[in-house]
């Protein structure tokens, strides 16, 4: 077995990879492409871990029971505390959604299954990203997952005898093609999903197994200052608006490559991340990247408020601190402790794991709370979970309305045939109870659509699921054809891929589905997309925990803020207005933002039950607002 010295320049490597990540997250204005470190994380992590799989196995000392020990050994022990220490600050200052949100965060973290669960609520680069303490752990997920298939892969291929080169090569060719053929049809699934991500890794593996034989100098000099571009100028010319990773990764990943085949050489470059600072903070890059993230959300959850440049260097110089501590006094220890250790961490994350799931069973575990915040039953109601109202009815009617988790059969008379029809996303889901109410005693409202998907014809693109388009499609025939439906409301949440390049794609949707329920003698009403409140409503109502603050824009938006960031939905619909003037305009605004700012609470009514659907309270002001405009005599 080859045994491998320890190279300095790596932990150099590593300390460039964790400092452009922080800065990225503590000043993305001035690095915004600092996230590529993570891409330089997954090749370094390829090729050492393929370094030690090929070694072991080629000299038959390999073992999955030695192999997953020392990786517990090296990841369990920070990252356990960092779970305990996050878990620990939001028992007292998170509210119940948000705790419930972060026992689900930990219970997935604890499972190494981050990266999923984040695909799946979508939006690494959102806003409220910001307020997901432990987001950072996605990359872990990846890392973990490779973990698993990577030495079976490679212990097969040597067993079958299998030219392990090209094994490896077609492997990363793979992954590099779903990479680039979907990273604009699926964004989240190519950024979070370890199928599109392996070929980082699998690069890094490859060089290992064939590392670079140069031994000139200045040829490796040079290959590494290649490296070195490629590494740093993503961080930037690339943003969060760049199509990533797609042909964008190439360069830092190529970069870390090259700089890694040149590491074992005396070239100048490799002096330089050899020197002791660089190596100091590669050696505590781990932890530090685990705390980073956690104490700069924290800080702004606290605040209520995007941080200042000096809170963040403060709070960033704390994450310094807590990665040192938790290099020194636990990590650096733990590794050298015997395998029997790996049986009480395993045991420590498994309690972590199940309390994160039970925190996120019972709901944030609200009784925390009771002593500091006080709010009235009809305000608590708006914030209870639907299906707790009873207001989720669940069965098998064609079509209704279908969530990932239930299908809901909700009419205001079911011993009558429906003359209206609600029909959308999620939006409509919460518009759908306001509606059925304000019109109860002279029609009678029924519910169909799908969550996460727009109700468009043809429209697929802009929705999350596989199968929006073919649910959809079906649900906007079965109104047309159901000569019973006399009225269509529309209501959806304004498409967050919307984009100048797909605007023409969108427009021709809605037109073909107004064009549709025309000549289907329907009246169709659609109401734009309320203003959004981007912040937990609850924020706004009653006591806050310990050392919480109101968001600082006193629980309102502007609508003129809010219009801007809407410009390009508004802008296509004012468009789809002007041509249809058969179609019936309803504008959300013109009840909910009073004096031009849209608040969270009007009149002692709370409108949002989270950051942009409307409560029950809401939805029943709507409604009266709507049916005062439409009285559908």
């Amino acid at each position: 077995m080859t045994m491998h010295k320890y190279i300095p320049s790596i932990d150099g490597l590593r300390a460039l990879a964790v400092l452009s990540v922080i800065l990225f997250h503590g000043f993305p204005k001035v690095f915004p492409g600092g996230f590529i470190g993570v891409d330089v994380f997954f090749v370094i992590s390829g090729y050492l871990i393929t370094q030690i799989i090929v070694d072991k196995a080629t000299s038959n000392q390999f073992s999955f029971v030695d192999f997953y020990s020392r990786r517990i050994r090296r990841i369990f022990p920070a990252l356990i505390l960092v779970f305990m220490a996050v878990y620990g600050l939001g028992w007292f200052v998170m509210l119940p959604n948000e705790f419930m949100q972060l026992g689900k965060h930990i219970a997935a973290g604890a499972a190494f299954i981050s990266n999923w669960v984040y695909w799946l609520e979508a939006g690494y680069f959102d806003e409220l990203a910001e307020l997901k303490p432990l987001l950072n752990l996605w990359s872990l997920g990846v890392e973990e997952q490779f973990y698993i298939f990577w030495p079976c892969i490679i212990l097969l291929a040597l067993r079958l005898r299998l030219n392990l080169r090209k094994v490896l090569i077609g492997i990363i060719a793979a992954s590099f093609l779903i990479n680039v053929l979907f990273v604009k049809t699926n964004p989240s699934a190519t950024f979070y999903l370890p199928f599109a991500r392996t070929w980082e890794l699998g690069l890094g593996g490859l060089l290992a197994i064939y590392p670079a034989r140069l031994k000139d100098i200045k040829i490796n000099s040079l290959i590494a200052i290649l490296g070195l571009v490629g590494i740093l100028s993503p961080i930037f010319y690339l943003s969060p608006k760049s199509v990533f990773p797609g042909w964008s990764a190439l360069p830092p990943v190529l970069g870390a490559v090259l700089f890694l085949a040149t590491v074992k050489s005396d070239a100048w470059p490799i002096k330089i991340f050899s020197n002791r600072w660089m190596v100091a903070i590669g050696l505590i890059s781990y932890p530090l990247y685990l705390w980073h993230w956690p104490v700069l959300s924290l800080g702004r959850l606290m605040k209520g408020s995007s941080l200042s440049q000096y809170e963040t260097v403060w709070l960033l110089l704390i994450s310094l601190f807590l990665a040192f501590i938790s290099y020194a006094l636990i990590e650096k220890r733990v590794r050298k402790l015997q395998q029997k250790t790996v049986v009480v961490l395993c045991l420590l994350m498994a309690v972590i794991g199940f309390q994160g799931w039970n925190t996120l069973h019972r709901e944030g575990l609200e009784y925390r709370l009771r002593k500091y915040i006080t709010v009235s039953d009809d305000q608590r109601r708006d914030f209870e979970k639907w299906e707790k109202k009873g207001m989720l009815p669940v069965g098998n009617c064609q079509p209704g309305f279908i969530y990932p988790e239930a299908h809901v059969c909700a009419t205001s008379n079911a011993s009558l045939g429906a003359d209206i029809a609600v029909f959308g996303d999620s939006h409509a889901f919460s518009s759908y109870w306001g509606i059925a109410k304000a019109y109860e005693n002279q029609h009678v409202t029924r519910l169909i659509g799908q969550g996460a998907c727009l109700p468009f014809l043809d429209a697929g693109q802009f929705g999350i699921y596989p199968n929006c388009q073919e649910n959809i499609n079906q649900q906007i025939q079965w109104i047309a054809d159901n000569p019973t439906i006399k009225t269509v409301f529309i209501f959806h949440r304004y498409p967050q891929g919307l984009n100048t390049s797909n605007t023409k794609d969108f427009e021709l949707s809605i037109q073909k589905t107004f064009n549709r329920f025309l000549s289907a003698k329907k009246q169709v009403i659609y109401a734009y997309s309320v203003p959004e409140l981007g912040h937990d409503p609850r924020l706004c109502v009653g006591e806050l925990p310990l050392g919480r603050n109101k968001p600082s824009n006193t629980c309102s938006v502007s609508l003129v803020d809010e219009s801007e960031r809407q410009r390009i939905y508004r802008s296509s619909i004012k468009n789809i207005q002007s041509e249809n003037p058969d179609i019936k305009f309803f504008d959300p605004s013109t009840f909910m933002c009073p004096n031009g700012l849209c608040g969270a609470v009007i009149d002692g009514k709370v409108m949002f039950t989270d950051t942009n659907h409307l409560s029950e309270s809401g939805s029943n002001i709507q409604g009266l607002a709507i049916k005062k405009q439409f009285p559908l005599n």
